[in-house]
């Protein structure tokens, strides 16, 4: 049986409940005294040891307006405890859901720590969606809040009245709870005691096979944890944040590979983040340049984009320090002509959405090409054979399993699904085919789910062809996901039209953008006679590509 563990170090008393399950590190930076049993706000203002840092040491550089705003890490408590007492004034109760529908910007970082902070849920959904799909993920979640901007405000409108939402907050209102000025009252108590393992920080949605989006529940500790098993694991390595260092918060933090890598943890580590609503190339690299930024944890397009683009070479960048790439694989040799063009060490890391996001992560130093790393402390992994479910040796390739505190809670609404997924010794089913070399780091292959990811967004094949076959001159259809330098991948479509139809791709293209979000959309659209499929009626996905 082939089986990964981390290789253990020094032992440090870690707190009973938060890293009751985590083989413990030895991290100098971070005592005793950081850990505890309370929430994931607490964690991280005990752990980034936030009282003992100058007032004026920057938390967050927010480039969402004309004007830079910076927030210290004085500051930043204040504004968080003025928008949970504003949060409450307008009915908030504990463990109320709060659907945050924006781009990065200081408001939805006050945001998402004052619903923490009162022991609510977070929803976080992406601002490009149509109101179709902001409204299904508001009804799933049962969010009782929205904090969105005035620039959503027709998908937000839809969504709202699909499900009944109590209350709306724009961004752009000085009455919007996140903008409540600073106060230096203590926060609201909670109504009851908040268990860590138990109580759900936040609910983010993933795209699976099924077509329809599952809302994957994340405790608390999933989330803590994980940010603490990713400071011990780069402890004293090259991706390590640190006090001085500047950190490029250009993913989003409604994906929660943008929110726990390079923005909460980089917080824990009291490092300032330079936080960009999105990634437009101009504004990227002068904030790359004029912030000296140090970290940067990216997808492989903005990779690319750095190391190929020509606007790229006008811009001094030699404070990078390190570059970690993720949501896409790199192959061993396109990693290592960018790290070679960018004069900087790309390192790799796994993970997914179920797993808070983090599995695995290079620790730094010669990268180990094509691999996406070695596991966690108190992450387990194996690979089995997806039909078998037997485990198998170093070196080939299977479904990779993951168990460890991080590993969700299970699905929302979705007990069917979780069942499907978490198997009853506890490792999750990740549908990624990998494997393990004798050294313990792990190489992705490709995708067993065969979940299509654009610039690191996921796409589900079966949500596409659900909607072309609701128009009525499509027959049948099939999309696949194509390879695409900059995107990553890109949807492709397999169309079978009625006969004598004179629909065109343009067409479909222009009746998908009303429901769908522009990434979703098909970039390409081919005709074929027929959908080939196995005698069970499933898609052969593999002779389309």
């Amino acid at each position: 049986m082939m089986m990964i563990l981390p290789r253990r170090r020094p032992v440090l008393s870690l707190s009973r409940r938060l890293l009751s399950h985590l083989i413990p590190g030895s991290p100098r930076s971070i005592p005793d005294s950081a850990h505890t049993s309370g929430g994931l706000y607490d964690f991280m203002q005990k752990t980034g040891k936030w009282c003992e840092l100058e007032a004026s040491h920057a938390a967050l550089v927010c480039l969402a307006a004309e004007t830079p705003r910076v927030i210290t890490y004085a500051e930043l408590p204040r504004r968080v405890s003025a928008a949970a007492h504003a949060l409450k004034s307008m009915g908030f109760s504990q463990g109320d859901v709060v659907n945050i529908h924006l781009h990065n910007c200081e408001q939805f970082v006050v945001g998402y720590l004052a619903v923490a902070a009162l022991g609510g849920t977070t929803t976080t959904s992406n601002p490009a969606y149509t109101g179709t799909e902001l409204g299904m993920q508001q009804v799933d979640s049962g969010a009782k809040f929205v904090l969105s901007s005035r620039q959503y405000a027709e998908a937000v409108s839809h969504a709202v009245s699909a499900s009944g939402a109590a209350s709306v907050s724009y961004i752009e209102d000085e009455a919007c709870f996140a903008n409540a000025p600073s106060t230096d009252a203590p926060l609201p108590p909670l109504e009851r005691p908040l268990d860590p393992g138990v109580d759900l920080l936040t609910v983010p949605y993933s795209s699976g096979t099924t077509g329809k989006p599952k809302g994957v529940m994340l405790s608390h500790l999933n989330v803590s944890v994980n940010i603490l098993q990713l400071m011990v694991h780069i402890e004293g390595s090259g991706p390590q944040m640190k006090k001085e260092d500047y950190v490029m918060g250009v993913l989003p933090l409604f994906h929660i590979y943008g929110m726990v890598v390079p923005f909460l943890t980089a917080l824990c580590s009291q490092s300032t983040v330079v936080l960009l609503p999105k990634f437009e190339p101009v504004s990227f690299l002068e904030a790359m340049q004029k912030y000296n930024v140090n970290h940067g944890h990216f997808v492989p397009p903005i990779i690319l984009f750095l190391a190929k683009h020509p606007v790229a070479k006008k811009y001094k960048l030699s404070s990078l320090r390190s570059i970690c790439s993720a949501a896409a694989p790199l192959d061993a040799n396109t990693q290592k002509s960018l790290s070679e063009e960018l004069g900087v060490p790309i390192t790799q890391g796994w993970g997914m959405t179920e797993l808070a996001p983090v599995a695995t992560i290079d620790r730094g130093g010669p990268p180990t090409p094509g691999s996406a790393g070695t596991l966690l402390p108190g992450t387990v992994g194996k690979v089995i054979d997806p039909n078998t479910l037997e485990a198998l040796p170093a070196g080939q390739p299977g479904e990779l399993c993951i168990a460890g505190p991080q590993v969700m809670l299970g699905y929302l609404n979705r007990p069917d699904a979780t069942e499907q997924t978490i198997m009853p010794d506890g490792f999750l089913r990740t549908g990624d085919n990998a494997y393990f070399d004798e050294a313990g780091h792990v190489y992705i292959l490709d995708r067993l789910k065969e979940l299509i990811k654009v610039k690191g967004l996921q796409v589900a094949p079966a949500e596409l062809e659900g909607r072309l076959l609701e128009l009525a001159e499509i027959v049948d259809a099939a999309v696949i996901g194509v390879p695409d330098e900059r995107s990553g991948q890109l949807p492709k479509a397999f169309v079978v039209k009625k006969a004598g139809s004179q629909l065109d791709a343009d067409q479909i293209k222009a009746a998908l953008a009303k429901t769908l979000a522009e990434y979703k959309v098909p970039a390409y659209i081919e005709f074929v006679d027929s959908i080939p499929k196995s005698p069970s009626g499933k898609i052969l996905r593999r002779t389309l590509k």
